[in-house]
């Protein structure tokens, strides 16, 4: 399942995961950003940052397993 670009969910995805978890993902270039989120996400079969952003807030355990794929 490829992930639908959405600029606007990205944004959303970002200032939440710096809101509520104080991880700043500045730091990161797009693409690599976008590229270690789709990892995430195609392997839940999310085709939006929007759905990734529901299932980060009703599974915590994905929290790891994003930041350990983000930080290679």
């Amino acid at each position: 399942m490829a992930v639908i670009p959405d600029d606007a969910q990205l944004e959303g995805l970002i200032e939440f995961l710096r809101r509520d978890h104080n991880f700043d993902l500045g730091g990161y270039k797009r693409t690599t950003l976008t590229r270690r989120m789709a990892k995430r996400m195609q392997a839940l079969e999310l085709s939006s940052y929007s759905e990734y952003h529901a299932y980060l807030e009703q599974h915590p355990e994905e929290y790891e397993n994003f930041f350990n794929t983000l930080l290679i």
